[in-house]
């Protein structure tokens, strides 16, 4: 599990918990997730014409709760454009996320292994 900037720059990274763990609950064990409830680390603003304060946010798939600084996709089965919309950005997002991964996995080859024994 890890978290990436927009730029696809690995911020922090989890690893260690099984694999059938579920990720929601791997990510509520982290010291991250405890950091971001009690507003140490979401500090940051950018000021919008001067006048409206956007905070950063974190994108997650559809496993997570959603937060006031966790966004994601809805996932009803008839969505209005907007949320459509909506879901079609973050998916964007998502994309960057899973380019990132890519290209540590292309850099560090040993990571695309299923398991030690190989």
């Amino acid at each position: 599990m890890a978290l990436v900037d927009a730029k696809q720059r690995f911020m922090w990274a989890s690893s260690g918990f099984p694999g059938n763990s579920h990720d929601a609950i791997i990510f509520q064990s982290t010291g991250l997730y405890a950091e971001v409830e009690e507003g140490k680390i979401i500090d940051q603003i950018a000021k919008v014409q001067d006048v409206q304060n956007i905070y950063p946010m974190t994108i997650g798939d559809s496993a997570f709760s959603f937060k006031t600084w966790l966004m994601k996709p809805y996932t009803n089965a008839v969505l209005t454009e907007k949320q459509q919309y909506l879901n079609f950005r973050l998916g964007r997002a998502i994309i960057m996320v899973d380019g990132a991964f890519g290209q540590l996995k292309g850099r560090w080859r040993v990571l695309m292994r299923k398991n030690k024994c190989e």
